[in-house]
């Protein structure tokens, strides 16, 4: 049986839900606050349902409650505050466990779901609940109610079904668009922090593909090499190494590709012919399109090379030198000695590797030489020369003299390093092999010698290139001569004092080069017995620069580190023994105590999710066996009994062919698997939405503005088919009217990044098309996109509605005209009534008894009050009218008048009224004044027992551009249900005989308000107060 035919009603229903649906969702691809289309929708819905209420409940954190976000129809307060519960009981949380729309008819009788306190305080009776978004991660619900038993057809249903699949399409939207924003922010600082590395260091950086093309290379490979950018693009990595190097330099990067490593180094050719000793070490990486490159850097070892030379001239030295010399440790055992000090002694090398000094000197010598030697704190490393008798293996001894100095080794230890000669030799050698030792324990620091008289007698090489000068250019002249100290007032009144009492002297110093430029030194400076100056200098400047770049990078790493969430495991494979840190134990639920203590390898594949285990172990076993590295990403179960993704990388280590250890490291990847996922779900409705897109079109298009994707409800209905539309050039498929308007917005959207809309009108129907640009994720422009959507009914809709408006607006003025009229003529027959009561009560006032002249207190008094609503009604009526044009108004003026009109009702209640500093605002004043004073005569009226408390303040509304003025007192207060009743016309919570008044003072108030384009409302309980607050728009200016 066939369901009988939709009536004309229905069918023009259903149109105009379809109509909303198709305005929601294209506000839903706008860029607009996300709580704006909430209200929208939701007022949307319950008009187009006819419902008195309709809200958007958004779930919260714990899932147990849905917030009121937005609504319509509810009362005043509650959206944004109010609360339902989500339990499945509930309407609600019936919704969010059901994939289909839950229709509630009569809330009274229907036991399967509560209704909660909310719908119950608003007389729900029935309604209709969608979960916005999936079942397994739902926002929230979709909800439109009446307080009347409704059935409501199954298209009504499908209509609120399809509303919240737009809210969900929309927060989906907006959250992606957070993420990528956040995404491309921290991927952009994260290149911008790597360029600036690469380009700061001195180093070499290049990235090669594997054909052997530079991919990117720093300023430090242009500078050196000599070579534009233009032309290292057709530059192949040989062509920079001289050609004896060209095989060993293709071997060392098929290493690269084919192991992931490699170090080697070669002689590189500069542009002009210049050779260039480098050190390079490269490794493999991928690039982001998942192909091997070969990443590398380069430094220069010229001074390591010179450094290397002339560390084998110095061992020569100490080989080939007549003098003995040893190094002993903090014992005092030998850990070096020359062939010479074995000769002198009569020991072999060998022999006395190890031994005590004991062995070749008496104690008393060996103490009198650590008195000698410089204390740990001291950067001096030489001692003056002592005299001893050197013990040799035959039982004879040979008189010598030693000198000595300390080494600090690597691991923080000191050693003595100790130069021995026999004194017996000539004498008149003995000045200038002294030197030469001297040179020799320093031969890394810049050495000069000064005579008695202050000038150079010896410089070595370090010393003049420090000051840039030739070591002839500085002997025979005097220090100060050449300006070598940037404060010599210092060292004359500080230094050479010190020297004479010391001996020697020690510290940093400011020091000038021979072009005028200074660096930070580190200056020693020792008597010798001739009165001679051996000066020893070290430029710091880098030193200290680089350690302090060194704490800066550990900092960040230590930081980096702890944000990235990495755990670090090792596993002994012999063994089977697998320790980790406790931030790995805490991700797999393990008892740090036991992971750091280590436990097998099987212990730690108990927490990976059965889904993964094999897989994973499979992987660790190939990476074993075959590639030597692991990569595999799995899930964990962790110490909160949570779910987590994780990332493990590791690598093998082999001794004669066998793994023996694993080191690796893992990172928790839940949120990049969540955003993934979430990516891939708006992929998905994006395209859903491009498919189903209502009453019109989406279009990709490329440079030459031809179509490369269509979609949309209509295509090939209203506008041409996608197989006719899809490869041609939009300037094809429309007439050269269209094209004309449409070309335009196309291209900006392309070549500028603009965003467009505009209105056409096609095969006889009205179209809406908007353009905007499609970047990838480097932020460029790789395409134009285009809506297009028929509007015909829209167009004639809006124009029905301004008619509408334009007659409403007629009737207003006239309704406006009339109340003043009929106020006005009202007037003259009440003060005639009025009058003769006076005169009777005047004249014949004797003859009336005490009823009588009751009767005639109340006629009067009655008439007074008419004249007062009259009154009252006239004022209201002429708000829009009978109002001054706006201007800049001082409120605080305004208040000082009110409170001049008011003194006498103020002295009558004791009444106290104190403001803060109001603001200067657009507005009219007298209409201002009068706001003011109903609201401090509302004040003082309904003040209670005590004397009236008043308290004006000011608060600035940036964002609304506009001032909110609070009328704060401490009278009998107002119950929450009657606060929209006071600003009715004529209505009044208290009786005559309670309070007096017209019941119209606070109806006026908020018209004026209003006509400020103002909003005004009060916030107040019985027995604790009222708090009338209302808006008012800014000066141009914006000053109080």
């Amino acid at each position: 049986m066939e369901s009988p035919s939709p009536t004309e009603a229905e069918l023009e229903s259903r149109i105009h839900q379809q109509e909303v649906i198709a305005d929601l969702g294209q506000r839903a691809l706008e860029p607009e606050p996300l709580d704006g289309l909430l209200r929208e929708t939701a007022t949307a819905v319950a008009e187009t349902l006819g419902t008195e209420y309709a809200g958007v409940f958004e779930l919260t954190s714990d899932g147990r409650e849905a917030a009121l976000r937005a609504g319509a129809g509810w009362r005043d307060g509650l959206v944004g505050t109010a609360t339902v519960s989500a339990d499945r009981e509930s309407a609600t949380g019936h919704a969010l466990h059901s994939a289909e729309p839950v229709v509630i008819e009569d809330l009274r009788s229907d036991e399967s779901v509560s209704g909660s306190e909310l719908l119950t305080d608003h007389d729900v009776v029935s309604g209709i609940s969608v979960v916005i978004g999936s079942l397994e991660e739902p926002w929230g619900v979709l909800g439109i109610y009446a307080s009347d038993r409704r059935s409501f057809a199954e298209h009504d249903a499908t209509f609120v079904r399809s509303v919240a699949n737009v809210l969900a399409g929309a927060i989906d939207r907006i959250e992606t668009e957070r993420q990528l924003r956040e995404r491309e922010t921290q991927l952009e600082r994260y290149r911008a922090y790597t360029d600036g590395i690469l380009d700061a260091v001195d180093d070499m950086f290049y990235v090669v593909d594997e054909d052997g093309t530079f991919q990117q290379w720093n300023d430090t490979l242009t500078a050196v090499t000599g070579y534009a950018d233009a032309e290292i693009e057709s530059i192949s990595p040989l062509e920079f190494v001289a050609e004896e190097y060209h095989e060993r330099t293709a071997a060392g990067i098929a290493e690269v590709f084919e192991t992931g490593s490699a170090r080697l180094e070669v002689e590189i050719r500069t542009k002009s012919g210049e050779r260039i000793p480098y050190e390079f070490v490269a490794g493999r990486l991928e690039n982001p399109d998942g192909k091997p490159v070969l990443a590398g850097i380069g430094r220069d070892v010229t001074d390591r090379e010179e450094r290397e030379r002339e560390l084998t001239k110095y061992e020569t030295i100490v080989e080939t030198i007549n003098d003995g010399i040893y190094v002993k440790n903090e014992d005092g055992r030998f850990t070096m000695v020359n062939e010479a000090y074995a000769q002198l002694t009569g020991y072999d090398r060998e022999e006395l590797i190890g031994e005590h000094a004991s062995l070749v000197v008496d104690e008393a010598t060996v103490e009198e030489s650590k008195q000698r030697l410089p204390s740990a704190t001291d950067d001096d490393s030489n001692s003056p020369a002592m005299e001893a008798e050197i013990q040799r293996a035959d039982g004879s001894s040979v008189p010598a003299e030693g000198t000595f100095a300390t080494l600090q080794t690597d691991d923080g230890e000191q050693e003595e390093v100790g130069v021995v000669r026999d004194i017996s030799e000539r004498k008149r050698r003995e000045r200038e092999h002294r030197r030469v030792i001297r040179a020799l324990e320093a031969a890394r620091e810049g050495i000069g010698l000064l005579d008695e008289d202050g000038e150079f007698i010896y410089v070595n090489d370090a010393y003049a290139e420090t000051f840039r000068y030739e070591p002839g250019e500085m002997l025979g002249k005097h220090w100060n001569e050449l300006g070598i100290e940037a404060d010599p007032d210092r060292f004359v009144e500080e230094i050479l004092p010190a020297l004479s009492e010391e001996g020697q002297w020690t510290g940093t110093t400011t020091c000038v080069r021979s072009d005028g430029t200074t660096f930070l030194s580190q200056h020693s400076l020792t008597h010798t017995g001739d009165d001679e100056l051996i000066c020893l200098v070290r430029d710091v400047t880098e030193q200290r620069e680089r350690e302090r770049n060194l704490r800066e990078v550990r900092n960040q790493l230590d930081m980096a580190t702890e944000a990235a969430s990495v755990g670090l495991w090792t596993w002994d494979v012999q063994e089977d023994v697998v320790t980790a840190d406790e931030f790995l134990a805490d991700a797999y639920g393990m008892d740090p105590e036991t992971a750091t203590d280590g436990a097998p390898m099987d212990a730690f594949f108990e927490p990976i999710h059965e889904a993964d285990r094999e897989r994973t172990r499979a992987e660790l076993e190939r990476a074993l066996e075959e590639t030597g590295e692991l990569e595999t990403e799995f899930r964990v179960r962790n110490a909160d009994d949570e779910v987590m993704w994780v990332v493990s990388r590791a690598e093998v280590e082999y001794e004669d062919g066998e793994p023996v250890r694993m080191s690796g490291a893992i990172s928790d990847i839940t949120e990049r698997k969540r955003r993934e996922r979430q990516l891939e779900e708006s992929e998905r409705r994006y395209r859903t939405l491009a498919e189903n897109f209502p009453n019109g079109a989406v279009g990709v298009y490329d440079a030459d503005m031809r179509y490369t994707l269509v979609e949309g409800a209509i295509v090939g209905d209203t506008l041409p088919e996608a197989d006719r539309t899809e490869g041609e050039r939009m300037p094809d498929v429309f007439p050269d009217d269209i094209v004309g308007e449409l070309e335009p917005m196309y291209r900006a959207a392309l070549e500028d990044g603009e965003t467009d809309k505009t209105t056409i009108t096609f095969d006889g129907e009205h179209w809406r098309v908007w353009t905007a640009p499609l970047r990838n994720a480097d932020g460029e422009i790789f395409a134009g996109l285009s809506f297009t959507q028929e509007i015909t009914d829209q167009i004639e809709r809006e124009q029905r509605l301004e008619e509408l408006v334009a007659r409403l607006e007629e009737s207003n003025e006239r309704l406006e005209q009339f109340a003043y009229a009929a106020s006005h003529d009202l007037q003259e027959p009440l003060r005639m009534v009025s009058s003769y009561l006076q005169l009777i009560e005047r004249r014949y006032g004797d003859a009336f008894d005490e009823d009588g002249e009751e009767f005639i207190e109340f006629a009067v008094d009655g008439a007074e009050r008419m004249r007062d609503m009259i009154d009252g009604l006239l004022a209201y009526s002429r708000v829009e009218t009978g109002g001054n044009a706006f201007e800049p108004v001082d409120l605080d003026a305004v208040l000082e008048d009110v409170r001049t009109d008011l003194q006498v009702m103020i002295d009558d209640h004791d009444a106290t009224i104190t403001a803060e500093p109001l603001p200067r605002v657009e507005g009219d004043s007298d209409q201002l004044r009068q706001l003011f004073q109903n609201l401090l005569d509302n004040a003082i009226e309904y003040s209670g027992d005590e004397p009236p408390r008043v308290h004006l303040s000011a608060e600035r509304q940036p964002a609304d551009d506009c001032w909110k003025i609070d009328v704060a007192d401490q009278g009998i207060g107002i119950d929450p249900d009657d606060t929209d009743a006071i600003f009715e016309v004529f209505q009044s919570l208290h009786s005559q005989g309670e309070h007096g008044g017209t019941g119209i003072g606070l109806a006026l108030c908020d018209r004026i308000v209003e006509r400020h384009g103002g909003t005004l409302s009060v916030e107040s309980e019985p027995g604790s107060g009222s708090t009338f607050s209302f808006t008012l728009s800014m000066t141009d200016d914006g000053d109080r």
